[in-house]
């Protein structure tokens, strides 16, 4: 296979020995062992040509006929080399396909085919192919998912999903690529890791013991959405998810970054990724789109000012030379933030690839590409940047929707909760009959109250909603609940108001 010329040279003077011996004329030795030559670089035979041409038929047929299950199956072949999926996704988005964000609710080891809003065939990102996320730790948790799941809460995820087999870093991993972000943002469960790891440990523990508890008491008419881990609220900006995707997949592919959508916006003249631009000539001028992220000033020893610009695109970032005569026509394009196509010259030094900008405009989104309605995230009106709850964004949309941007008052109707706070004892006994004599006085007083049960065990707090059961929350009622429940905990009632 590999040509070595002295061990060539050998071989052409035996051949041509041997031809002569058996009486054939040189020139036609010489002309054989000319077509034998380069066929030792690299070469095989008939057979082998026919088998690659058929597999190359039939995966072309299939990329053309079912292309969200070929690039599916290709980019599971390829899970750990980051390059080809890279390449496989910008593919994905130039035939149309959308490739979706990793979802602990709906994501599996491998990337597979749902269906997208639009009822088209789309591809969800695998979780192995998260970087410090293993398949066989995932087993656990997707098994208890198909059983459990989809979890509406960290919670009942700790609780009813078997994640006790991923680590902090794996969890971390997880909630910085975007697969947590259902239920929160990804910096504010970022700082609960260790209380969801400890929770989902806990929670594992209880279920090998096979120990009844409190939980289990209530039976299914419980709701098992719980409170016991709140999330701090912050807001992650679009840059720093951009950085988490590609240091962990590779790539950025969340919904909330504009980078995404260049890759369906653009053919293949214009790069979106580094991995477009590798092998590319120096004095070859190529036409680049991303997203400025930091822009310097600086000036040559004439004192002529430059600039030199951090642009993101969809696997890195890279830095442009922004020189007096480009700036000059330019000057008000280089902010922070702007999508924009530029065209330079590649220069790499040390690894570092930069590009000299000749010329440069910025994109509108918005005008060039086809967009959805833009979804309006809403906050609450007293500064404290908390969401709204349903009630107030129903009616902030419909008023703005009216064209009525002023602050309207519904009228307000008063209902009550009770919450009985209980502390779980090691007599499973006991447990149950106090249960069901809370129950009895509950049932005997119909209302339309609601209900909430706060259990304390040795580990963790949990506050549960009872939304079948409906009371009339009186004085009366929560003197008797107190004489039962005694030592054990304690009953209180508060005001709610619709």
């Amino acid at each position: 296979g590999k040509k070595d010329p002295e061990i060539m040279a050998e071989e052409k003077t035996k051949f041509i020995t041997g031809s002569l011996d058996k009486g054939h004329p040189e020139t036609l030795a010489v002309q054989v062992f000319d077509l034998i030559e380069p066929f030792a670089g690299y070469a095989f035979n008939k057979a082998h040509s026919v088998s690659y041409g058929m597999v190359s038929y039939w995966t072309a047929y299939m990329k053309a006929n079912y292309p969200a299950e070929y690039m599916a199956s290709f980019m599971n072949s390829y899970m750990d080399k980051k390059d080809r999926l890279i390449a496989a996704v910008a593919d994905c988005r130039r035939m149309g396909i959308e490739v979706l964000a990793p979802d602990i609710n709906k994501s599996y080891s491998k990337f597979t085919i749902e269906d997208d809003v639009d009822s088209k065939k789309a591809i969800r990102f695998g979780l192995a192919a998260i970087k410090n996320i293993g398949s066989e730790a995932l087993k656990p948790f997707l098994e208890s998912r198909e059983e459990n799941g989809p979890f509406l809460s960290v919670e009942q995820l700790c609780r009813d999903g078997d994640i006790s087999s991923l680590n902090r870093k794996a969890i971390e991993c997880l909630v910085m690529s975007g697969a947590f972000d259902n239920f929160g943002d990804r910096t504010g469960i970022l700082g609960v890791s260790d209380r969801i790891n400890s929770l989902a440990q806990d929670e594992a523990n209880i279920r090998n013991s096979n120990q009844s508890t409190m939980f289990e008491m209530l039976g299914d008419s419980v709701d098992t959405s719980l409170s016991s881990i709140e999330i701090p609220f912050s807001s992650t900006s679009d840059h720093q998810k951009r950085l988490w995707e590609v240091e962990l997949m590779g790539m950025s592919i969340s919904g909330a970054s504009n980078l995404g959508k260049l890759l369906s916006g653009f053919g293949k003249d214009v790069s979106v990724m580094l991995t477009q631009l590798q092998g590319v000539n120096g004095s070859k001028s190529v036409v680049l789109a991303g997203q400025i992220s930091t822009v310097v000033d600086r000036f040559t020893r004439d004192n002529r000012p430059f600039k030199l610009i951090n642009v993101e695109v969809l696997d890195g970032s890279l830095e442009a030379v922004v020189w007096e005569d480009v700036l000059n026509r330019t000057s008000d394009l280089w902010n922070p933030g702007r999508i924009i196509k530029m065209k330079g010259k590649l220069r790499e030094r040390d690894g570092e690839v930069t590009i000299s900008v000749t010329d440069a405009n910025e994109i509108n989104l918005d005008s060039i590409f086809e967009e959805g309605e833009p979804q309006i995230r809403e906050t609450s009106d007293n500064g404290s940047g908390l969401p709204l709850n349903n009630m107030d964004k129903e009616s902030k949309t419909t008023e703005i929707q009216n064209g009525n941007h002023q602050d309207t008052t519904k009228s307000s109707v008063s209902r009550k909760k009770l919450i009985m706070s209980i502390r779980e004892s090691n007599d499973v006994g006991t447990d149950q009959m106090l249960l069901d004599d809370l129950k009895r006085l509950l049932l005997a007083s119909s209302g339309n109250d609601e209900v909430g049960i706060e259990i304390e065990t040795d580990s963790s707090i949990v506050l549960m909603e009872w939304p079948p059961v409906k009371i009339d929350a009186t004085p009366e009622l929560e003197s008797k609940l107190s004489e039962v429940i005694g030592s054990s905990g304690k009953v209180s009632i508060q005001s709610l108001m619709f």
